[in-house]
């Protein structure tokens, strides 16, 4: 199973294109590569960034979660194909809180898991089932205000909201293409007024929520344009509130700034250095360098930005 995203159409919307930017994205390195070992990969997705630049990525076919520093080298691993506590099934988020500890959305599992920096096992919830605090494909985390944990509950259509120990607290979200619903949403991410940002990847798009999931604004459309997407799945902010968005299909990585507006992109499809095979997530440091996940060439490629 691929990510649980996949194609269609549809609408709308609104960015026009900013105004000339000398913001550019630089390759700087990359690691990984195809296999079990450790700092290899089976299809890596979610990046997620603490405090000190560790990078914690979701390593899809191979079960498990891998630590590495912002060179690449790594440093732990924890996870293994099951059920049971800290077993994981085809996880694809990874989100990182305040505290250092590491959310991992375990998808086929349908549950949310918490581990200390290390691994240790800390708490799960959620469950397969469709009623209020039960999952179905959960698939990216982001914090909120007041530590509320917001949760992307990709094959419901919704996302739900939890307190950092799992307790449920609201939702909002259903399957459709009308302002305020999703057809497969994919990814997350919480601007410092609260505000939502969710890549709605079988519209083609980005909807912006308030921090209660009041619909605010949305931009996209299915093309290869600046501001268009394909297929649209990780999304992160950097330190200047902009939203950077792995447009997946279309093999790019675009940045917007909150309002929608096109700032630039970069990347195209392939193998060699600033290209990608499906890139899926993207996560940002403390000096704004992008990371981001090559989902088909499993590797993880560095961008330092120039402004």
């Amino acid at each position: 199973m691929k990510k649980i995203v996949f194609l269609t159409t549809y609408l709308l919307a609104i960015p026009l294109l900013a105004g000339p930017t000398t913001w550019e994205y630089r390759y700087e390195s990359q690691w990984g590569g195809p296999g079990t070992d450790p700092g290899k990969f089976y299809f890596p997705y979610g990046i997620a960034i603490d405090k000190t630049d560790d990078l914690y990525v979701s390593d899809y076919s191979n079960e498990r979660i891998q630590k590495f520093d912002v060179r690449g080298i790594f440093l732990n691993q924890w996870g293994s194909r099951g059920k049971g506590h800290g077993s994981l099934h085809h996880a694809l988020g990874v989100a990182v809180d305040g505290h250092g500890n590491v959310y991992v959305a375990d998808t086929l599992n349908s549950l949310i898991q918490v581990f200390t920096p290390q691994g240790g096992f800390v708490t799960q919830w959620g469950g397969l089932g469709k009623s209020p605090g039960k999952l179905e494909d959960p698939v990216a985390i982001a914090f909120g205000p007041q530590g509320l944990v917001y949760v992307v509950d990709s094959s419901n259509d919704r996302v739900e909201v939890f307190t950092d120990v799992g307790k449920y607290v609201f939702a909002w979200g259903q399957n459709g293409k009308e302002a305020g619903q999703f057809d497969s949403p994919t990814g997350i991410a919480i601007d410092s007024r609260g505000d939502v940002y969710v890549t709605d990847s079988k519209n083609d798009r980005v909807e912006k929520f308030d921090p209660h999931g009041g619909f605010l604004a949305q931009w996209g459309k299915k093309g290869d344009a600046a501001g268009q997407f394909y297929s649209p799945e990780g999304i992160t902010l950097d330190s200047r509130d902009h939203l950077i968005v792995a447009d997946t299909d279309n093999h790019r990585v675009q940045v917007f700034d909150l309002a929608g507006h096109f700032v630039t992109q970069f990347g195209s499809k392939g193998t060699g250095k600033d290209q990608f095979q499906e890139p899926s997530g993207v996560a940002v440091d403390s000096e704004d360098s992008v990371y981001v996940s090559d989902w088909v060439s499993d590797r993880i490629q560095k961008f330092k930005v120039n402004r």
